[in-house]
């Protein structure tokens, strides 16, 4: 559902946004192609324990009130997703209690005070509050959390 999850990431899920946190089935794993592009075999079935995913053939979908999500991969309770942040959006503070990694791909919001454009990461140690998340622009990004179970 939204960008960081876990009891941790269910704050910016249920806290921030107030909405559930993304579960396994929230991710659209890519179908299995069989084909060959340049030198990589595409296979019609996946080895176990891999997802592959295309983000540009997922629809964004709401996850709450200014924020959107794509679901992209899942494995071992971890999930990466995009999340869209309409301009204005602000977050409330939440806590987390696993680590986080995000990175700007488009726009620019605040975090923790520091001004983030494209091309600008940050990680969250588990332990940590997250004080302040805002865009004034609007913003995409790229997370890595802890799903919740």
């Amino acid at each position: 559902m939204v960008r960081w999850c876990d009891a941790a990431a269910v704050q910016l899920l249920s806290v921030v946004v107030n909405v559930a946190p993304p579960m396994v089935e929230d991710f659209e794993p890519l179908g299995a192609p069989a084909r060959v592009s340049g030198n990589v075999r595409i296979m019609s079935t996946y080895p176990d324990g891999w997802s592959f995913s295309d983000s540009g053939a997922m629809a964004w979908k709401p996850v709450g009130e200014g924020v959107a999500m794509k679901a992209l991969c899942a494995a071992n309770g971890k999930m990466i997703a995009t999340f869209q942040f309409a301009p204005g959006y602000v977050g409330t503070l939440h806590h987390h209690e696993e680590p986080e990694f995000s990175y700007v791909l488009e726009g620019s919001v605040v975090s923790q005070g520091v001004l983030m454009t494209a091309g600008h990461a940050y990680s969250a140690q588990a332990g940590t509050s997250h004080e302040e998340f805002r865009t004034d622009t609007g913003c995409t990004l790229v997370s890595v959390f802890k799903m919740a179970s």
